[in-house]
């Protein structure tokens, strides 16, 4: 989404938010690492959601390491 990211980062205020975003950008190198080993659907397995949402998450990848930059 084209949201800036300090929009983006009041969605992030919680106990959890370094957290989600640490796994997230995680999740982001596994697939860069090996794409062909971190296939979608076993990346929603390890990290227990589904599918489109480790989509969203790599689609959204800029985001979440600008977000992993200023915690």
């Amino acid at each position: 989404t084209g949201r800036p990211v300090d929009m983006l980062d009041q969605r992030f205020t919680g106990r959890g938010q370094g957290r989600t975003i640490r796994r997230n950008v995680e999740m982001c190198d596994l697939r860069k690492q090996d794409r062909k080993k971190w296939t979608l659907g076993r990346l929603a397995k390890k990290y227990e959601m589904r599918r489109q949402s480790v989509v969203s998450i790599l689609k959204e990848e800029g985001k979440w390491r600008s977000l992993a930059a200023q915690v």
